[in-house]
């Protein structure tokens, strides 16, 4: 027996069923859950005069859509769109191809429901292509044009956050789920373990100790992973901090190297880098994680001030209001390729470190 999509109509799907063995043709209603029909398809097409402040707005808006939880939402980057569909030269005709490609993803992923969030550096000609093959799908194509000069991505965000509400396209006003607070499990589930990521350079020195060390020193209660912003991949701890760990009686053996990307940063309830660097680093790509990526000595100058008796949460809450300055004298200076007193010393900082910072995060 064929069945085909010939109607639907308020919730219901209208199917044909063609011949079946001893009668003929038949025609049936079956129910379809109302909340299967797909939203309209969203594309927020953010630009203004700054193409840097452009880029951090569009991720933060990507990311507060993310974050509210009621859309799927996907941020189309243009260097990773240019990357994997537009490798071509880097001339008028290539750029315009480029463009027309990515209006075009926009537009499936609205065909299908889906917000997207893109910034792309495009003449009006461009932008008027992609609103276009948005609005031949279905799609509602949303032109964002704002100024970010001299202003914080915050303040910025607020004023787009407004004219998506009053205009009746996407409600963001209500809190989202606080960045900095430990995730609340649902009534009766286990409770997941607290993500923590520790960043370095190329995660082969500082960041793998600071793993292994960690996961020692506070149990089961707390997941711990590492990557590098400009990471070695599937590289073994060196050999400059592969000593101090063997001397702890840690095995480095198993430990494979990762190159830090922006879905790790999202995941993560706390991101501890080595050096205020990494922290700019990471910033740069992700601006709305600003209240959850510190610096380890951060870390560690904030939670030794604050009361011995609040939660995990409490203290994670508190981390992201007050941790002050990435002032590089609280940095973990880089061992690598360095003498062994270096990397004693690097070893020395991050368990004191650690020893301030994980008894806090620890339920």
């Amino acid at each position: 027996m064929r069945r085909r999509l010939v109607g639907r109509r308020s919730g219901t799907v209208r199917e044909s069923c063609g011949p079946t063995p001893g009668g003929g043709g038949s025609e049936r209603m079956t129910a379809v859950p109302a909340d299967l029909t797909p939203s309209p398809g969203l594309v927020l097409y953010v630009t203004g005069p700054s193409p840097r402040g452009t880029v951090a707005l569009a991720r933060a808006l990507e990311h507060r859509v993310r974050r509210q939880g009621t859309r799927v939402v996907t941020g189309l980057d243009g260097d990773d769109v240019r990357h994997h569909l537009s490798p071509g030269p880097d001339t008028d005709a290539g750029r315009e191809l480029h463009l027309r490609r990515l209006g075009w993803v926009a537009a499936e992923i609205a065909r299908h429901g889906g917000v997207v969030v893109l910034g792309p550096e495009a003449p009006p000609a461009a932008t008027r292509q992609v609103r276009e093959l948005v609005e031949g799908t279905g799609g509602t194509f949303v032109l964002l044009d704002v100024d970010t000069t001299g202003r914080s991505v915050d303040d910025a965000l607020a004023e787009v956050v407004e004219v998506l509400a009053g205009a009746g396209h996407l409600d963001l006003r209500a809190p989202a789920p606080a960045e900095g607070t430990a995730p609340r499990p649902e009534p009766g589930a286990e409770p997941r373990p607290l993500e923590v990521l520790f960043v370095c350079t190329a995660n082969i020195c500082r960041s793998p100790y600071m793993e292994l060390a960690a996961r020692r020193m506070a149990g089961d209660g707390i997941r711990f992973t590492s990557a590098g912003t400009h990471g070695w991949v599937d590289h073994g701890v060196s050999p400059e901090m592969a000593r101090p760990l063997t001397a702890r009686g840690f095995d480095p053996s198993g430990f494979r190297s990762r190159r830090l990307t922006r879905r790790m940063v999202e995941d993560a309830d706390l991101v501890l880098t080595a050096e205020a660097s990494h922290r700019s680093f990471i910033l740069d790509d992700s601006p709305a994680a600003f209240r959850k990526v510190v610096t380890l000595g951060q870390a560690g100058r904030a939670i030794g001030s604050l009361p011995g008796d609040l939660s995990p949460a409490q203290v994670l809450g508190a981390l992201a209001e007050h941790r002050g300055p990435a002032d590089p004298a609280l940095d973990v200076a880089d061992p690598y390729g360095r003498d062994a007193d270096v990397a004693d010393r690097a070893a020395e900082r991050i368990d004191a470190l650690l020893g301030v910072v994980l008894p806090a995060l620890t339920p």
